[in-house]
């Protein structure tokens, strides 16, 4: 029992899927609770099915009864030190934002680690986690193949022009003899420049990947110039400016945050070729949907491949109906690979947490 009461505290939110001999590597140094589900009803859960009820507003009942449940187990929660959270669990508590977080750590006065399975950490607020002493943690190389292995599909999809051939070839009426008829030709890789908009881990991978296609890359880092390991030489970054204006294809692969929301617009599509190709793999409210879709039908964006999308689960109709758009369901990081190595990386960065008061992979900007 005394050894029991030494161990560290973590607060699990959400469910282990795939990594259950990490989850229980976790267990041998630390005491675990778990929250799996969200705290709603039967009827709440068919109410939001039905359009009844929002999923924001569904996330603030969950919020209240997950503090509420908190506070009435004070001496179980209170010596919590390290909160890990799925990507999922923001139905339970809704975003780490600065509503919750005061509210985590006054219940938790020890908490000092958020541990994030996921790449892109927009779902947690950074800037409220520093003001509290908390450290925040993700997961990166995990996502990186997977991620860059459906960027390059879509650079691939949009330039060859193959969604209106798919879809042409799924409506046509039985007997139909329409094939490639009235699809236009589309373009080849090769030779074209591909723009990489943020040069982490995964547009690295992409720059690789897009180099063996034959595209010349060329990107743009707000950290600066970024080494190739390979010939052990920095590569040189261009200005956005130049970024917009000399990519063939743009790929957006920077991290939501409040310098990044929005910042592609009607402004920027007119600084970049006329027929441009943009490919979206990062988080959907880095690209002002609605002028977007200005853009696509007025010629200036001649096709664009996206996994994310401003206010997902809703894709809006503009996009929907047209055929020059390619359309994934937030895939990035769909296969059991990368979940299974994610959730091994998030619970590994626990386990160094429980054990050495460190994290593996760190928020930068934490």
């Amino acid at each position: 029992m005394a050894e029991e009461q030494k161990k560290v505290k973590v607060l699990v939110l959400g469910e282990i899927a795939h990594a259950d001999d990490k989850f229980n590597d976790l267990k041998k140094v630390a005491t675990v609770l778990q929250i799996a589900e969200p705290r709603l009803t039967e009827q709440e859960h068919q109410d939001h099915k039905d359009g009844k009820i929002k999923g924001e507003e569904l996330q603030k009942i969950s919020r209240t009864r997950f503090l509420d449940e908190i506070k009435e187990n004070e001496e179980e929660y209170r010596d919590v030190k390290i909160i890990c959270r799925t990507f999922a669990s923001v139905g339970i508590t809704g975003r780490f934002d600065a509503e919750l977080i005061p509210e985590l750590k006054k219940a938790m006065p020890n908490l000092k680690f958020v541990c994030h399975n996921g790449a892109g950490y927009d779902q947690v607020d950074i800037p409220s986690c520093t003001k509290a002493a908390i450290e925040v943690s993700n997961v990166r190389d995990a996502v990186y193949d997977s991620t860059a292995d459906l960027n390059m599909f879509l650079i691939l999809g949009v330039l060859r022009n193959f969604n209106p051939g798919m879809t042409q070839l799924r409506t046509q009426t039985e007997g139909s003899k329409i094939f490639v008829e009235g699809i236009k030709l589309g373009h080849t890789p090769q030779g074209k420049t591909l723009g990489i908009l943020g040069m982490g881990g995964i547009g690295k991978n992409l720059m690789k990947k897009a180099r063996a296609f034959g595209m010349k890359v060329i990107y743009y880092n707000r950290s600066g110039a970024v080494k190739d390991e390979k010939h052990d030489k920095f590569l040189r970054s261009v200005t956005l400016d130049e970024l917009y204006a000399q990519s063939d294809v743009l790929s957006i692969n920077c991290p939501l945050n409040d310098n990044t929301r929005g910042m592609i617009g009607a402004k920027e599509f007119a600084k970049m070729k006329d027929g441009v190709y943009i490919v979206n793999t990062a988080r959907g409210a880095i690209i002002k949907e609605a002028e977007l879709v200005e853009a696509l039908n007025s010629g200036k964006v001649r096709s664009v491949g996206l996994d994310v999308y401003e206010n997902e689960p809703v894709v809006h109709q503009g996009l929907i109906q047209n055929p020059n758009v390619m359309l994934i369901p937030h895939m990035g990081t769909h296969t059991y690979e990368s979940q299974k190595l994610m959730e091994e990386q998030w619970l590994g960065n626990a386990i160094k947490a429980a054990t050495e008061g460190t994290l593996v992979s760190k928020v930068p900007d934490a």
